[in-house]
């Protein structure tokens, strides 16, 4: 049998005199979860602490996970499977490279309230590819990534 040949043809993909718009001056914000350290007991009741991310403002916020929490015990961690568990992301336009303030929490949920073992405003500077930060709260211990490239799209 003879082997298959493979033509590329170039396709078009725009209608008639259209083309992408490519905005200028426009940057792409993620914070990502490296790990989570538990240093101490936190649960009232078990052994093991409920623990989950609350990131933005009040117009805009975000819980992680969305619906359940990170169960953890006393020197325990917590390290995701995917390279990056997003903890925050948004495109962000502006003329200048500047610096951005984002609110970051970690919350150990209990039944009636819902105790806050870090609250950070996490300052991101526009344009740089990557940086980690460790945070540190009550017992617990944090490592972030945090980065903005410039973005055509």
């Amino acid at each position: 049998m003879a082997p298959r040949v493979y033509v590329s043809r170039k396709r078009r993909t725009y209608a008639p005199g259209e083309r992408d718009e490519i905005k200028e001056n426009r940057y792409w914000v993620t914070i990502e979860l490296l790990s989570l350290d538990v240093e101490k007991k936190h649960d009232i009741g078990g052994k093991t602490g409920e623990f989950y991310f609350e990131a933005g403002s009040r117009l805009h916020k975000i819980r992680m996970p969305v619906r359940g929490t990170i169960n953890l015990e006393e020197n325990e961690t917590f390290m995701p499977r995917q390279k990056g568990f997003t903890l925050w992301n948004e495109f962000v336009e502006t003329d200048t490279p500047k610096t951005i303030e984002i609110p970051l929490k970690l919350k150990e949920a209990d039944i009636g309230k819902d105790k806050t073992l870090i609250n950070e405003k996490i300052d991101v500077q526009l344009g740089v590819t990557g940086q980690n930060r460790v945070l540190r709260g009550e017992g617990v211990k944090v490592k972030i990534r945090v980065s903005a490239p410039k973005t055509r799209y």
